[in-house]
């Protein structure tokens, strides 16, 4: 897709219409502006697949949950890849590069991702605070920011690994700080 390879300024309709081989009238019948086929392209890779945990992860440990939403990632990423794999070779940041555009470009998205953040937000504190009430962790890190601390490593070992071309190897690192992380705030026993 020439919106992956060469970002939003990069495309025009016209290099569409002569990637596809459809006429103008084709391609316009469909979207109205690259804009409208833009918001198609994010609203179906991105706002389409899921990104929020299923319901099945286990939230009575945090330990269970954040190894769970560990999977639930890799999978998220594997559709998002296998989406974009004939497309570009340098996918993950084309993912990144993409979403970024359309953050810049729509407030409508820029709520969606917020209305995503604080669902998933949400859920990461009831597990943290449930590992609190159990014994399973300790520490005086307040609820919200151990939560923090899982999401933005998440987050920003993604952005990080995928600007030095590594956004493969993100998911490995991520489990191992997650880990670490986790050990330093787990209760002795």
């Amino acid at each position: 897709m020439l919106l992956v390879q060469h970002g939003y300024e990069g495309m025009s309709m016209l290099d569409l219409q002569r990637e596809t081989g459809l006429s103008r009238g084709a391609l316009y019948h469909h979207f109205k502006s690259k804009d409208e086929l833009f918001a198609e392209v994010i609203d179906t890779f991105f706002i389409a697949t899921p990104t929020t945990p299923d319901q099945a992860l286990d939230i009575t440990s945090l330990y269970a949950f954040y190894h769970g939403y560990y999977e639930h990632i890799k999978s998220v990423f594997k559709v998002l890849r296998e989406n974009l794999k004939e497309i570009s070779p340098e996918n993950d940041f084309s993912m990144f590069s993409l979403g970024f555009d359309a953050m810049k470009r729509y407030t409508w998205y820029r709520e969606k991702i917020r209305i995503i953040h604080d669902e998933v937000k949400k859920i990461w504190i009831h597990v943290v605070k449930t590992a609190r009430e159990t014994g399973e962790i300790e520490t005086e890190m307040s609820d919200e920011h151990i939560a923090g601390c899982f999401i933005y490593l998440n987050e920003g070992i993604g952005i990080q690994f995928t600007s030095e071309g590594r956004g493969q190897d993100a998911e490995e690192e991520l489990i191992k700080i997650w880990d670490s992380f986790y050990n330093e705030i787990k209760t002795e026993s």
